[in-house]
C-alpha cells in the first residue's frame, strides 16, 4: 500500500485524478514498480508491505 505524505513540490490535492499531486518519482507513474527511501524535500511517500 502507497500511502501519500503532505503536499510538497508544488504539487495541489485539486486535481484528485493526477497521482503525481500525491505520490512522487517511480510512485507516481501507476506501473507496478515502487521505491520507498528516507522522506526529503522532495519525497515523502510510505510504502507499507504486508506479506500475508
Amino acid at each position: 500500500m502507497l500511502v501519500a505524505g503532505r503536499e510538497i513540490n508544488g504539487q495541489t490535492r485539486s486535481d484528485k485524478t493526477d497521482i503525481s499531486n500525491y505520490l512522487e518519482d517511480e510512485n507516481a507513474d501507476a506501473d507496478e514498480h515502487f521505491i520507498s527511501q528516507a522522506a526529503t524535500n522532495n519525497f515523502n511517500d510510505v510504502v507499507y508491505w504486508n506479506s500475508e
